[in-house]
Parts: C-alpha cells; sequence; structure tokens
C-alpha cells in the first residue's frame, strides 16, 4: 500500500508505534432521550482533519449547560433541554460533512487529483475561503430560533459594553452564566421589559442594535433602536418570569472529553449552592462525575460575593444615582446588579 499511495519503494522492517486514522463518521440521531443527554463525542466522531472536534464538543457543553441549569431550579421545564439536539445535531452533521469532503479531497486517485486542482483554484477568490473559514472555525453557526433578522441565532463574539468611567467587556458580564440584555433604546423600554425576568441582567449599549443574548453567547432577540417587537416572546421562552422551584435533574450526562464534562459542569455548579430540596444540596442529585468536577471548581459563592465586590465598585456611580437625575428604568435580578442611565449622556 505504501509504494502504491506513495510511488517510491518503501521497504518497512519495523514498527516501533503504529496508530490507526479512518474516515469514520457517525452521528446519532438524538442528543436526548429521557433521561439521558449525549455530548462531544459521545453524539459525534468524524475524521480530525481542520481540528474541529474541540472546538464542537465546547459548545455542545455550553449550549446544555445552561439550560440543565435552568431546568434543575425549576425556571423552565423539561422541554427546554429539547432544543439542544434541535440546535446542536444540524452543526454536528455539517462538520461530519466537510471533513467527510476533506477526506475526499486527498485520495490519491487521478478523480480527486483533479479535484484537488480545482478546488485549489477556487480557494482563490476570498469569498470561497470566507465560506469555508466560517465551516471549519463554527463562526457561521446560526441556530435556527425562528427568526428573519440573520443577526438571530448567531454566536456573539466579544465586545465592550457598559458606561465610559465603567467600561468592561461582554465576556466578563457573562462570567456567572446569566443572560444579557444591551439596551441601546434611549428610554430603557427594553430594559424596562426585562425586569420582570430572572437572571438576565441588562446592560447600556451605546449603539444599537439592541440584543438579548442567552448564557450560550446565541443572540435569542436584536431589535433597532426603539424597536422592541418580539423581546418579550424572547424573554418568555428562555429565560423565567416567576419565582424558581427546585426540581430533580432531569437526565445524565454522557460526555466524549473531560475538558466538555468540566464545562457542564460549570453550569450545574451556577446552582449548586442555593437551590436545595428538603435540606439536601442539588449536588446530591447530579450523576457522580459532575459531582466530582463540580467539586473541582471555585465554590460558586466564592465567585459570587468576588463578581458582586467588582460589580459594586464597577457600578457605583450609576447606581447610586438618584431616580430624579435618571430617566432610564433598573433591570436586574441580583442585588448590585443594576444599571441606571441619565438622560444626558456623556
Amino acid at each position: 500500500m505504501l509504494r502504491r499511495i506513495s510511488g517510491a519503494d518503501v521497504r518497512v522492517t519495523a514498527m516501533e508505534q503504529a496508530n490507526r486514522f479512518t474516515d469514520s463518521a457517525r452521528l446519532v440521531d438524538t442528543y436526548r432521550r429521557d433521561r439521558v443527554l449525549l455530548a462531544g463525542d459521545a453524539a459525534h466522531i468524524h475524521s480530525p482533519l481542520g481540528g474541529q472536534g474541540l472546538s464542537l464538543g465546547l459548545v455542545d457543553a455550553a449550549n446544555l449547560g445552561w439550560k440543565l441549569a435552568a431546568v434543575i431550579r425549576g425556571d423552565k421545564p423539561d422541554s427546554l433541554l429539547d432544543s439542544y439536539t434541535s440546535e446542536r445535531r444540524p452543526v454536528a452533521e455539517a462538520v461530519l460533512a466537510n471533513t467527510l469532503a476533506q477526506v475526499a479531497l486527498t485520495r490519491p486517485d487521478p478523480q480527486s487529483s483533479a479535484m484537488r486542482q480545482l478546488f485549489a483554484k477556487l480557494m482563490e477568490i476570498d469569498a470561497v475561503n470566507d465560506h469555508l473559514d466560517g465551516l471549519t472555525t463554527g463562526l457561521a453557526t446560526r441556530y435556527d430560533l425562528g427568526a428573519e433578522r440573520d443577526l438571530v441565532g448567531r454566536l456573539t463574539g466579544d465586545r465592550p459594553v457598559g458606561r465610559a468611567a465603567a467600561r468592561t467587556s461582554l465576556f466578563a458580564e457573562m462570567a456567572e452564566g446569566e443572560g444579557i440584555l444591551l439596551d441601546a433604546s434611549p428610554d430603557g423600554h427594553a430594559a424596562a421589559l426585562a425586569a420582570g425576568f430572572t437572571r438576565v441582567r441588562c446592560l447600556p449599549a451605546d449603539a444599537g442594535p439592541s440584543m438579548l443574548i442567552r448564557p450560550d453567547g446565541c443572540i435569542a432577540w436584536a431589535g433597532d433602536v426603539g424597536d422592541v417587537e418580539g423581546l418579550v416572546d424572547a424573554l418568555e421562552r428562555w429565560f423565567a418570569s416567576a419565582a424558581p422551584r427546585a426540581r430533580r435533574l432531569p437526565g445524565t450526562v454522557m460526555l466524549g472529553r473531560a475538558v466538555v464534562l468540566r464545562a457542564v459542569a460549570i453550569g450545574a455548579a451556577n446552582v449548586a449552592d442555593d437551590v436545595t430540596t428538603g435540606g439536601q444540596n442539588v449536588t446530591g442529585r447530579l450523576p457522580g462525575s459532575v459531582v466530582a468536577a463540580v467539586a473541582s471548581l471555585p465554590h460558586p459563592s466564592q465567585t459570587r460575593r468576588r463578581n458582586a465586590q467588582l460589580n459594586a465598585a464597577r457600578w457605583s456611580e450609576t447606581v447610586e444615582a438618584s431616580p430624579a437625575s435618571s430617566s432610564r428604568p433598573i433591570c436586574s435580578t441580583r442585588p448590585g446588579r443594576s444599571w441606571s442611565r441619565s438622560a444626558s449622556r456623556t
């Protein structure tokens, strides 16, 4: 085989180490069945070409982790977990397709060689490169959330947020696993609508569009300045408007990578120290492997205390603003998580 593929007189005299790589491509029909949830390599396998597997599994975990936490807290019904399959399976299906295409391009037969030459020419076109970059990096991912606006369903990147005196980054504000509403409306109308929902933080945006961002970074709603149509529907779909009630963990998580296990455990850790049932901490209802991963993480209360101190200092100017000097509503679900902005912007 080596002679046929390489065209050289290759002779193997000894073998020190042998590894087997194949173009096997497998994808489960569903990521959830009753109390069993799959993520990472437990849900999909494919050729390692392009190095896409790690990112694919991590985003699986990010998508699933916050939804598990919401169901455990009782914020949302078990049916929320069905969106995990509908959102993540099409992404894995696309990865399997492009890795199979890459395998086809590496074959030594004349037909594949001709295809490689044609493909090399196509890659000289910027638009083709942009398309391929989006496929292999996952940046082109868009979940079908039923919205016509192209921005909705995309995964957001990091960006500066907040007022000039308290500038921070979006990802830093998302560190505790809460949703974010970037409100660019001049009268704070979007923030006023979000005020009745739990675990949604409102931050001022200097320019539009206003955006509702889920804990996994997915843009769940977007509206031009002053336009709030569809915001309440998105808030009701992904967040809770009533006090949470403790629920039993609806499933067992099977994970293909240790790093994905840790990412899912972070989502569970966010609720581990403040949701109890009959005096028993909710971690007693988690699978043993997830409990072990949670135990290795900083205690959530420590994280919250640190972030609360930082948040108090960061937003002290706006929190202390008197109602008479502010025309912006307050949107907050936890102490120290409010913001208000004066009508005269600096």
